[in-house]
C-alpha cells in the first residue's frame, strides 16, 4: 500500500493538477450491468458523473467507445490515456491490448481471463479425486467457479 501525505510539498512533487477532469469510459457486453452502474455513478453524481459505460465488444468499438464528441459526455477521440482490461474473456484482452495500441494509450493494464481455461481442469480432477483435501468444496460448480477465479486473480 502506498500512502502520500497530504500537503502542498507532495502535491507538487506529485505534479497534482487540482481541477483535472477525469473521464472514465467502460464497455461490456451485458445490458444489465451497464444500466446497474450508470445508474448508480448517475445516484452518486459529483465526482461520479464523469463515469459512463456502454454495451458492446471492445474487438468491435471502433468510435463508439468515443461518443461523436458533440456532448460534453463525449471522450474525445484519441485521448486514450489509461486502458484496463480486467477478466476480459476469449479474445477480448487482445481486441482491449490492439485498441489501445490503435488510440496511442500511454498506458495498457490487463489482467486476462484465463479461469475458463483452469475450470475444465479441476473439473475433471475434483471428478476423478473424491478424497481430494478440497473435495468437500469443489464438488459444488461455484465453489469450483469461485476457486478457479481465485487461482486466477491471484
Amino acid at each position: 500500500k502506498f500512502l502520500m501525505p497530504e500537503n502542498e510539498e507532495t502535491e507538487q512533487k506529485a505534479n497534482f493538477k487540482p481541477g483535472l477532469t477525469v473521464q472514465t469510459q467502460g464497455i461490456d457486453r451485458r445490458p444489465k450491468l451497464i444500466k446497474e452502474i450508470n445508474g448508480i455513478a448517475d445516484d452518486l453524481g459529483g465526482e461520479f458523473s464523469s463515469l459512463r459505460f456502454i454495451e458492446g465488444d471492445i474487438g468491435n468499438t471502433d468510435d463508439a467507445l468515443f461518443g461523436d464528441d458533440s456532448g460534453s459526455d463525449s471522450i474525445a477521440k484519441n485521448t486514450l490515456d489509461i486502458l484496463i482490461a480486467l477478466h476480459a474473456c476469449d479474445t477480448a484482452t487482445d481486441d482491449s491490448i490492439w485498441f489501445a495500441i490503435q488510440n496511442n494509450a500511454d498506458i495498457i493494464v490487463t489482467a486476462p481471463c484465463c479461469h475458463h481455461q483452469l475450470r475444465p481442469q479441476i473439473d475433471r480432477h475434483s471428478n476423478k479425486n473424491p478424497d481430494h483435501p478440497l473435495a468437500d468444496i469443489l464438488c459444488h460448480a461455484i465453489y469450483r467457479e469461485r476457486s478457479t477465479e481465485t487461482t486466477t486473480d491471484a
